[in-house]
């Protein structure tokens, strides 16, 4: 059982106090995106690990849902502070850490690759700074997919934005063009293979704040 105190939250006689997250009360399908981001067996340490990483994201609610907020009258459908949340588990288990793979430098919680002509490195390792970019970035994407597809359900259309993080948008396109899953060629792996899973982990770590 982790303990956490979720942000605005009262322990009894009106007393500020921790709330319990036990791997128990997660859903399956909350359970199921966990693993599938920070992979290993189902064991009471992985699970610990899994769940430290899920505190770690509720924590940063309020600055992530600062981002979410936007700062001009445009509406970022699709994108709440849930999405970012996941996407950084996905990412780090919503760590802070920097990632050379060979092909670049993941950078902060979302493992934004730097250089980029949109953000520096400090930027990325900032969780203010590197969530509205990822929010402008996710919006960006949103509407590409839009103006390249048709006939795509709201729902469709989430899976697609979150797993444009690991292809872009032109690959959601590419991808919905061909009659392909979203999460087709995602999470790549050391062996040479994909996971082929990005996205819904994504959905399904985003049902852990419901």
């Amino acid at each position: 059982m982790i303990y956490y105190q979720q942000p605005g939250s009262v322990g009894g006689g009106g007393m500020t106090g921790p709330l319990s997250i036990s791997w128990g009360d997660l859903s399956k399908d909350c359970q199921q995106g966990l693993i599938g981001a920070m992979p290993g067996p189902d064991s009471f340490w992985n699970n610990v690990d899994r769940l430290l990483a899920l505190v770690s994201a509720w924590g940063a609610e309020s600055t992530l849902e600062a981002a979410t907020s936007g700062t001009t009258v445009e509406t970022y459908n699709n994108i709440s502070w849930t999405l970012l949340a996941a996407i950084g588990i996905q990412e780090t288990g919503f760590q802070d850490k920097n990632e050379k793979d060979g092909g670049g430098v993941g950078v902060g919680v979302f493992q934004i690759t730097i250089p980029s002509p949109t953000i520096t490195a400090a930027g990325a390792n900032n969780l203010a700074t590197a969530a509205s970019w990822l929010v402008n970035f996710l919006d960006n994407n949103e509407t590409t997919i839009i103006g390249g597809t048709t006939g795509v359900s709201e729902s469709d259309l989430l899976w697609m934005v979150a797993a444009s993080v690991n292809t872009g948008a032109q690959g959601q396109i590419n991808r919905w063009l061909s009659g392909e899953s979203p999460d087709y060629h995602t999470s790549p792996n050391s062996a040479g293979g994909f996971g082929n899973n990005y996205g819904q982990n994504v959905l399904n770590i985003m049902d852990c704040f419901r």
